[in-house]
């Protein structure tokens, strides 16, 4: 009786191993030399030899269907056997990169430790976007996120890994009495803790509005308000201190978010276990509380050494 089992090239399989372990159809092409238009038309026709959907058309690219995660752990294991006879791996870090989304806050803290994870990924590139807005991970490219909140949609892993303690600053010279400096809504909501301030302070004037990190600093730097910072950010700044006067205000959680088919790259997962760990220390490295005006008294602010 004849063998009806459908023969398949190695080569249409390394295409696929290509597009499985890559974040998306372009990055996945380049690394081929082809266009994405030819190498889309190979994986549709392994997809009709094979009789089964191997990937899941998202509005954000390609996601691995049930059966195309099968295939993917069956051809690692043949390259695993075969080695790597057919020349360099297109998947290596060389032609990788990893799209990181977060705050500026975070950003000015996740940055300069990169180099350190550089040394083990020497080809790797990292896509950040550092903006205030929160991501939406099913709509966007995004394979890591670092978010103040938990994200309740979509295909992930999370973990949370800090606190990012907040208080109110003010100019030590300014008037013990200013206006609020306050957060503009980011993706339609207004901010938790700027809502807990004007509840307890209900007349309180608002002088300022913005949505971006360095604008709200000089704000507060500049005398035209009081306003809530994240004490790493504050630290750095010692003409600023701390005001009393104010409830408590509840510290940030931040959470390490990955996209569940990002996760499939060694580099995704390794650089998401090291924001994990950089993070924490990071924030610590901003503990120290300078003094604090009270009875519209004020002091300047200790200085406070930068992150090592």
């Amino acid at each position: 009786m004849a063998d009806r089992t459908p023969r398949i090239n190695w080569d249409d399989l390394r295409l696929f191993l290509v597009v499985a372990r890559m974040p998306s159809l372009r990055l996945s092409a380049d690394a081929l030399g082809v266009s994405a238009a030819t190498l889309s038309r190979h994986l549709a026709a392994l997809e009709n030899q094979l009789g089964t959907a191997l990937f899941l058309r998202r509005s954000r690219g390609l996601e691995l269907s049930r059966d195309g995660e099968a295939l993917l752990t069956r051809c690692e294991e043949i390259e695993r056997i075969v080695g790597r006879a057919a020349g360099p791996d297109p998947t290596s870090a060389r032609y990788q990169e990893v799209h990181l989304t977060c705050i500026p806050t975070l950003a000015r803290l996740i940055v300069p430790a990169l180099p350190r994870f550089a040394e083990g990924w020497p080809d790797l590139r990292v896509v950040l976007n550092a903006a205030p807005e929160v991501s939406d991970f099913e709509t966007s490219e995004v394979d890591i996120a670092v978010r103040l909140s938990r994200p309740k949609k979509g295909r992930f892993t999370v973990r949370r890994v800090a606190s990012l303690p907040l208080s109110v600053w003010a100019l030590a010279d300014a008037p013990p009495k200013q206006p609020l400096v306050i957060w503009a809504p980011a993706a339609g909501r207004a901010s938790r803790i700027d809502s807990v301030l004007r509840e307890q302070h209900p007349g309180r004037r608002i002088a300022f509005v913005t949505n971006e990190l360095a604008s709200f600093v000089e704000a507060v730097r500049g005398g035209l308000g009081q306003g809530v910072l994240p004490d790493v950010v504050a630290r750095d700044h010692p003409e600023l201190v701390r005001v009393e006067g104010y409830g408590p205000l509840p510290d940030q959680e931040v959470w390490v978010v990955v996209r569940e088919e990002a996760r499939r790259r060694t580099s995704v997962r390794q650089l998401a276990t090291f924001l994990g760990e950089v993070l924490p220390c990071a924030l610590r490295a901003g503990g120290r509380r300078p003094p604090e005006r009270g009875n519209g008294h004020a002091h300047p602010a200790a200085a406070v050494p930068g992150l090592a």
